[in-house]
């Protein structure tokens, strides 16, 4: 999972971008992957959890599935993943929020 997340924000970020990993503790932990990429548009967040599924114009090469492997791990983990903007609405933020321990 952690690996799909960051190869993702590393992958579609600028060069010279920045990636940012933080994992917060506490009853809850979240980790939180923000890149400055070109984000996923809202109405799309939802639909990139499907197998194979590609934003339409992508560029970057891929299969689309490093999202729903992703998604599915955090569940078998007793996580969810929420995809929000980035930054100022810039690139995107991922949350994986884990189950209170």
């Amino acid at each position: 999972m952690l690996d799909n997340l960051v190869g993702n924000a590393v992958k579609y970020s600028p060069d010279g971008g920045r990636v940012r990993v933080s994992l917060t503790a506490g009853p809850a932990p979240l980790l939180a992957i923000c890149d400055e990429g070109p984000g996923i548009a809202p109405e799309l967040r939802t639909k990139v959890f499907e197998r194979f599924y590609r934003i339409p114009g992508q560029t970057q090469a891929g299969s689309g599935l490093g999202l729903a492997i992703a998604e599915r791990a955090a569940l078998r983990n007793g996580a969810s993943v929420a995809l929000l903007d980035g930054e100022a609405g810039r690139g995107l933020l991922v949350q994986v929020r884990f189950a209170p321990a």
